[in-house]
């Protein structure tokens, strides 16, 4: 089942992206158009998938019993940022590359691809626990992700406030303090956090057409960098979390760690006007890549 799960769900993105690599070699869609896309996924689909989540499911009393989900997602991440921090220095001269792959070792494509495979593999209440676990990486990717794959590498305040990580700390306010959303407005959300995953597709397609594909294809560091995403970090953080605490939290693990590279190494750099070639390759061979690796963590784990 997991296995015909992962295949749907990787055809559907790839043939958003498929269809926006299409309308931009057709010349229907150009630079201005991807770049409206970017503003959109930054601040209307994105920002009300993040409180559309936080605000339903981030309870008091929901934490009280799984507050170790959180601890244990930040000790990984505050491990893989010191890491990857030194690996990415092994990819590249230039500070801004190595911010991209410091960012695709540190986060995956949890969000748009993760939280689908939980829900139809194993339900909702694992999908709670699972959007839990991912919260660290989420705050994490709305601050400083953000910050690493838009600015220049300097501390800026306005970077770390973007749309993103306000609506996700007001969804967790939200939440907290048991707040209802009105029907219309959960509607709204709804149907925009819904256009996440297909437009940031959409975009990936348009970005990947810009680029000469031959060159996309043939940069060596890409597949080094897949292969650390989908088989190294799985591997440690499973092997380390079975060993500790069982199965149910490495199968909790893997639908965060196990996924391919983010498409946010795409979506960030559009909307400031910064390459997108080196995330466009990471995005599209990990991808892919994810088509084998997510049924194997899943048999040894799942």
């Amino acid at each position: 089942m997991a296995t015909s799960i992962v295949f749907e769900q990787v055809a559907v993105l790839f043939i958003f992206s498929i269809i926006g690599y299409i309308l931009a070699k057709a010349g229907i869609i150009n630079k201005q158009h991807s770049k409206l896309l970017s503003v959109l996924m930054v601040y209307v689909f994105m920002p009300a998938k993040f409180f559309k989540t936080f605000a339903g499911n981030f309870t008091a009393e929901y934490i009280s019993t799984k507050y170790n989900l959180l601890l244990i997602s930040l000790a990984i991440l505050i491990v893989l940022v010191i890491i990857t921090k030194q690996t990415a220095k092994l990819f590249s001269r230039d500070h801004y590359e190595r911010n991209i792959f410091q960012y695709s070792q540190t986060i995956p494509n949890f969000g748009y691809m993760g939280y689908v495979l939980a829900e139809a593999i194993y339900g909702e209440p694992a999908l709670l626990n699972i959007m839990l676990f991912g919260l660290p990486i989420s705050i994490y990717t709305n601050t400083e992700g953000y910050r690493l794959l838009t600015g220049t590498g300097k501390f800026s305040l306005k970077k770390i406030f973007n749309p993103m990580f306000v609506a996700t700390l007001i969804g967790c306010i939200w939440g907290l303090f048991g707040l209802s959303v009105p029907s219309i407005a959960n509607s709204v959300l709804t149907s925009a956090s819904g256009c996440a995953g297909a437009v940031s597709m959409l975009l990936m397609g348009i970005v990947i057409s810009e680029q000469k594909l031959f060159s996309l294809l043939t940069d060596i560091r890409i597949y080094i960098m897949t292969a650390i995403r989908l088989f190294v970090i799985p591997a440690a953080v499973g092997g380390v979390l079975y060993a500790l605490f069982g199965r149910e939290i490495t199968t909790i693990s893997l639908m965060v760690f196990a996924m391919p590279c983010g498409l946010n190494t795409i979506v960030f750099p559009k909307l400031v006007g910064k390459n997108c070639k080196i995330g466009a390759g990471l995005a599209l061979v990990s991808v892919i890549g994810s088509l084998f690796s997510i049924p194997f963590w899943l048999s040894i784990w799942g």
